[in-house]
């Protein structure tokens, strides 16, 4: 059973990099030209959740 977690884990970390990706190629942020500090803070801490799951769900 904790192997199907190990894998959400690992899913959600690369389906949230997919989402910000997507909303990043297509120019739905429209925060980066407003407020960049901010948004840049919060895709970097999206990111590193995100590569956290992953890292967590495949190292354990």
């Amino acid at each position: 059973m904790k192997k199907a977690g190990y894998g959400f884990s690992v899913f959600i970390g690369i389906c949230m990099f997919g989402m910000w990706g997507m909303l990043l190629f297509t120019g739905q942020v429209k925060e980066i030209g407003t407020e960049p500090l901010r948004i840049a803070a919060h895709l970097f801490s999206e990111g590193m959740t995100a590569i956290l799951l992953i890292w967590g769900g495949l190292l354990s």
